[in-house]
Formats: C-alpha cells, sequence, structure tokens
C-alpha cells in the first residue's frame, strides 16, 4: 500500500531518463515537481537510493516513488519505455489521489 505523503505533499513525478548502471541497477532521472532527482533501483525491487546532491528526499515520499516505479517495472516484467512509465506514473497517482473513483 502506497502510503499518503504523495497525495498530502500534492507532488507529481515523471521520469526524464532511464540509464543502466554496469551492477545491473536502473538510474532514473525524474523530475519531482519543479526539481530534478537521479534515483538508483533494481529493476522489480522497491531499493530506490537517491543520487544526486539535491536536499534528501523526505523516506516515505522516496519510498513512494519507488514503489510507483517498482508497481510498472512489475506490471509489465521489463524496464519500460519513457512513454509507457509515465502514463502509468500518471495512472497510479491518479488512482492514488481520487480514491472516491475507484472500483471497490
Amino acid at each position: 500500500m502506497i502510503p499518503l505523503s504523495i497525495n498530502n505533499q500534492t507532488c507529481f513525478f515523471s521520469v526524464k531518463h532511464i540509464t543502466k548502471e554496469l551492477s545491473a541497477k536502473l538510474i532514473y532521472g525524474i523530475r519531482l515537481n519543479t526539481s530534478d532527482y537521479f534515483l538508483s533501483k533494481s529493476l522489480g525491487l522497491n531499493d530506490c537510493e537517491q543520487l544526486d546532491s539535491n536536499p534528501q528526499l523526505d523516506a516515505n515520499l522516496l519510498d513512494e516513488i519507488c514503489t510507483v516505479i517498482t508497481e510498472v517495472e512489475n506490471k509489465h516484467k521489463k524496464r519500460p519505455s519513457l512513454e509507457l512509465i509515465n502514463n502509468e506514473i500518471f495512472k497510479i497517482l491518479g488512482r492514488i489521489r481520487n480514491p472516491a473513483l475507484n472500483p471497490v
């Protein structure tokens, strides 16, 4: 279950690029509201680590971002394209922010 920090903080994020590290981790360049961040994570695992020199993201917010990305990866069983992941992020955040619109 995704906590409510994204909803409560009115955060929106999108993925700007995805690259692969030698250690089989993916590097996600994300745009969170008006700032750019870089996160390292294993495909299909909720193990994000912030790589940039920005102030550290709130732990709950980082976990939520990682949970959303991991949900997309696990749904498609592969590294998603930018278009696919951003469409899925939009749907997931919409579902989180508007639970009354979701079927039970």
